[in-house]
């Protein structure tokens, strides 16, 4: 009989037991998941930092299923593919783990929007992929990165750098045409440097 006097039968004990076991169930692997996760984290740093990248990559992408609230998984799996990317290697396979580690950084930023590593990272990777082929975008692009670096931390002195690069870069090549196509046009009276 139940506290309210009501008769409980032994199919809604039974009913009520078997759910309570399968939320159980579900906490358990759950917290079974993390523990993988963690583990496979940890492999991957080990894989990292013996160089093997590849072996690094699919470590944290296994973590990341497992766990993605892991945020760590989702950084190291960015920073491993913006470690196999070539800057300047226009290659198919080279831009695709370019753009892969972007938006890996790009989703840790979907859940923690201050996170400096992922900003900086992608700053970093914008800047890289943007030389070749020379691309002023994806150097404006890195900027507003860095500057988003600046809002959160104005004390870092590294963005303030990266702007400047960029800007510098930005301006070089733009000069560069600029006294090409005056060249050009003015056959008897060059510009020089």
């Amino acid at each position: 009989m139940s506290a309210n006097g009501k008769m409980v039968t032994s199919s809604t004990a039974a009913k009520a037991f078997g759910l309570v076991a399968v939320v159980v169930i579900m906490f358990g692997a759950a917290g079974c998941n993390k523990l993988k996760a963690r583990d496979l984290l940890n492999k991957g740093v080990a894989s990292f930092k013996n160089g093997q990248y590849d072996t690094s990559i699919e470590d944290f992408k296994q973590a990341k299923d497992l766990d993605p609230s892991l945020l760590n998984a989702r950084l190291y799996l960015a920073t491993a593919y913006a470690t196999e990317y070539i800057p300047g290697a226009p290659s198919d396979d080279n831009v695709r783990v370019g753009q892969q580690a972007v938006s890996e950084f790009q989703d840790v930023l979907s859940v923690d929007p201050g996170n400096l590593s992922a900003l900086d990272g992608i700053g970093s990777m914008l800047y890289n992929m943007a030389g070749t082929p020379f691309d002023p975008d994806k150097y404006n692009q890195s900027k507003t990165y860095h500057q988003k670096h600046i809002e959160l931390k104005s004390d870092d002195p590294e963005p303030y750098y990266w702007v400047g690069v960029i800007d510098w870069t930005l301006a070089y090549r733009g000069n560069a045409e600029a006294r090409q196509a005056y060249n050009i046009q003015n056959q008897k009276k060059q510009l020089k440097e």
